[in-house]
């Protein structure tokens, strides 16, 4: 199931990632990976984004084809503060080079998702 998830989040190009707090809130990202059997996110630990899904991990990711084919994923993130999680996500996502030039650079904060639930159409 994950890894269907995760071609499609990659097919899609750019999905959407959504946090609460006193109202929602819908964010662009681009970099998704498989690590450990789980699905991985990253984003600075300076966002708001950042800061919200640790106040409140429930989140949803909504992502459409060209094609009108879509999918939405609720889970529970949880922030991971390995380094080699980092240095897994800087290996399959390369774009985020352009961002963080190594796994111990300050800001860099990665979390994966647990109680998953998809809905595709």
């Amino acid at each position: 199931m994950l890894n269907g998830i995760k071609k499609f989040l990659q097919e899609a190009g750019i999905f959407y990632f959504c946090t609460a707090d006193k109202a929602p809130h819908c964010r662009p990202f681009g970099a998704v990976a498989e690590i450990d059997g789980r699905l991985y996110f990253s984003t600075a630990d300076t966002k708001s984004v950042y800061r919200e899904l640790v106040a409140n991990p429930l989140v949803q990711i909504v992502a459409c084809k060209p094609s009108g084919e879509w999918i939405r994923v609720d889970g529970k993130a949880v922030v991971d503060g390995r380094e080699s999680s980092r240095r897994a996500m800087l290996d399959a996502c390369p774009v985020l080079l352009n961002h963080y030039k190594s796994p111990s650079d300050r800001g860099f904060a990665v979390f994966y998702l647990t109680d998953v639930s998809v809905e595709r159409f």
